[in-house]
């Protein structure tokens, strides 16, 4: 929905550091003021893409946690072909290929996984 506050458009994906930043300043903000609980609704495939989230929360002594959906790519595939905005499927197989499962010692409190 941050694409569609900030541009107009949910599928501009020409935006994506404006996005980032955007959603980077909200966090600090309600962290700051100590509003919770804080979704932060974004892919965050990897690791490295999770660590400076991780580190801004744990700096302001929140807790985070990490919400996995544990689905076979043939059962992602046949659910984006059924969305109304389809991804392209080689995109999918690349963001299935390069997921790495949340962990506790990344610093999640709490990993709820959801099995297809």
């Amino acid at each position: 929905e941050m694409r569609l506050v900030l541009s107009g458009d949910e599928t501009n994906q020409k935006i994506h550091g404006k996005v980032f930043g955007a959603m980077r300043h909200l966090l600090r903000a309600r962290l700051e003021i100590g509003s919770s609980p804080t979704i932060l609704d974004a892919t965050n495939l990897c690791r490295r893409d999770r660590k400076n989230w991780l580190r801004l929360i744990a700096k302001y002594g929140a807790t985070a946690e990490a919400v996995h959906f544990d689905v076979p790519l043939e059962l992602a595939l046949k659910r984006n072909r059924n969305r109304l905005r389809v991804v392209p499927e080689e995109v999918i197989e690349q963001m299935f290929n390069g997921l790495q499962p949340p962990t506790e010692p990344e610093g999640f409190a709490k990993i709820t996984t959801i099995s297809a």
